[in-house]
């Protein structure tokens, strides 16, 4: 029986089959080696009021000059002018209008040759009518008055939207006006001064998130 040797033939199988790997790759670099500037870190999208934060920070390639932040499949964008403020490690941090919604963001960065970095990525969420729509004023379960003025009690509220205190404003018996912050995890406030025959209006304080760099508030009530 008669014996063969293929190992020669898987090399040479091998080589063709590199050699078209490389020839496919010689195609995205017939002008020349891709250059990469050194792109963003520690990226972090802030939501806020119809507009987001952008933040990150850029270790590296003096070179750089300019930062561009797209959104929406790439139909929305913004760009920065960039100058590297120290040898070490620069923070970015920009504030810039979105449409409501919840984005995903692409960051690319260039220098002064016009080559980019690869792309980072970011999600974050922009609010605006339709979570305002959403927000609702604090009840009061009761409003009582003593001697030292007058004691709210309050409803429970839900919590999904973010509430964090209500403001409350009044003139007091001495014809001062007065402002009063209650937390929402407070079931009953003071409002020392305050007689029966007083105007009283209040409205409640919203934070979106933990991330968010705005507040909204809910229309004034008046009891």
């Amino acid at each position: 029986m008669k014996r063969y040797n293929i190992l020669p033939l898987v090399v040479l199988m091998a080589l063709l089959f590199s050699c078209r790997k490389w020839d496919d790759f010689k195609k995205y670099i017939s002008n020349g080696e891709i250059t990469y500037t050194g792109k963003m870190d520690s990226v972090k999208v802030y939501s806020g009021k119809e507009r987001v934060m952008l933040y990150g920070l850029l270790k590296s390639d003096p070179k750089l000059q300019k930062i561009v932040i797209l959104w929406d499949n790439d139909v929305n964008s913004v760009s920065f002018d960039y100058t590297k403020q120290y040898p070490g490690i620069d923070t970015f941090s920009r504030t810039f209008p979105v449409s409501e919604g919840v984005k995903s963001f692409k960051v690319q960065t260039f220098d002064s040759e016009g080559h980019k970095s690869v792309n980072v990525f970011a999600i974050g969420t922009s609010y605006g009518e339709t979570f305002r729509k959403r927000l609702s004023n604090r009840n009061m379960v009761s409003l009582d008055f003593n001697d030292a003025g007058g004691r709210v009690s309050w409803d429970q509220m839900d919590m999904s939207t973010g509430p964090q205190f209500t403001e409350l404003l009044y003139t007091n018996t001495a014809g001062t006006a007065v402002k009063i912050v209650a937390p929402v995890t407070e079931t009953t406030t003071q409002l020392p001064g305050l007689t029966a025959g007083a105007a009283l209006k209040y409205r409640t304080i919203f934070r979106p998130d933990a991330t968010a760099i705005d507040t909204f508030a809910s229309s004034y009530k008046e009891r």
